[in-house]
């Protein structure tokens, strides 16, 4: 674990310069130790390095879709208190939705626990976690917009 110590200061540094948005740099570098430590690796410095910054990237990505999810919820807001338009039932749009992007759309984005969370509950890759919530994001933006 010396070892890791070594790089600590450095390695908080990194991820606040890598990130204007992120305030646990400490949590980030530390989250970054332990990934690193189960899979021991001859290029230690390295890998702790681009594991800190993909974790940063994960994070900013994951801000997006939260981004993105609330402009639609945003969207129907507005649509249901404009009495010319019919009303836009928001459940039944979500019950459209396949079971799996509907399970990802509500756990990583919805309830904020991220794709890893997600993934793990519906049994997928991350990956496809990823591709889930974005089609699910599409496919209510598409229903809005018809709905317009």
């Amino acid at each position: 674990m010396d070892d890791y110590l070594e790089y600590y200061d450095e390695l908080v540094n990194y991820v606040r310069r890598l990130s204007c948005s992120l305030n646990d740099y400490e949590d980030v570098a530390q989250e970054a130790m332990l990934r690193c430590s189960q899979h021991r690796s001859p290029h230690l410095k390295e890998s702790l390095f681009c594991v800190a910054k993909n974790i940063v990237i994960n994070d900013f990505h994951q801000q997006q879709l939260v981004q993105k999810v609330d402009v639609i919820i945003e969207e129907v807001a507005e649509f249901e208190f404009q009495p010319e338009s019919e009303p836009i039932n928001v459940d039944a749009m979500l019950d459209r939705l396949d079971r799996v992007d509907r399970l990802i759309l509500t756990v990583a984005i919805m309830e904020g626990k991220g794709y890893k969370e997600a993934a793990k509950k519906a049994g997928i890759t991350y990956v496809a976690a990823r591709h889930h919530g974005s089609r699910a994001i599409t496919k209510l933006r598409e229903e809005l917009q018809l709905a317009v």
